[in-house]
């Protein structure tokens, strides 16, 4: 198996896991904060994926607002909305869409 697809394997785990366990967190954590973190920890292993194989000094203006929209969308709209709707169908119906 090529190294991107493994990353690519685990990285759908653990979106599959977060999504059980964020139920977990409703009344400790609010959808927005939780959006932050997930910025800052994707920024943090991109961060340093791109300094282990010097991919910083590739990026032109282009590629790096291409990554910010992505950013936007993906994780701050899209996630968002995902976790808010986990939290307000509860734990119950969770597990039952995750079954």
């Amino acid at each position: 198996m090529l190294v991107s697809e493994a990353l690519a394997v685990g990285a759908a785990t653990c979106i599959a896991l977060s999504g059980m366990l964020i139920s977990e967190l409703k009344g400790r954590v609010d959808v927005i904060r939780l959006a932050r973190w997930q910025m800052l920890a994707a920024f943090s292993m991109t961060g340093a994926a791109a300094l282990v194989v010097g991919g910083w000094r590739s990026l032109g203006p282009h590629e790096v607002l291409l990554l910010a929209v992505s950013g936007l969308f993906g994780i701050i709209i899209a996630s968002t909305t995902y976790f808010a709707a986990i939290y307000t169908a509860g734990p119950r119906n969770t597990a039952l869409l995750f079954a």
